[in-house]
């Protein structure tokens, strides 16, 4: 249900899908690995 959720703001934010769905998984400084929007997406999970 947790991922749902996450889409779910993501797309009433307007963010990146796949970012806020990494954020989970992803540990570090996403900027080195991700594109700008995947990265976004992360920051606004985190």
């Amino acid at each position: 249900m947790n991922f749902l959720a996450h889409l779910h703001l993501a797309h009433l934010a307007e963010s990146s899908l796949s970012g806020n769905l990494l954020a989970d998984f992803v540990r570090g400084n996403p900027e080195e690995s991700f594109p700008p929007d995947v990265v976004a997406g992360i920051h606004m999970h985190r």
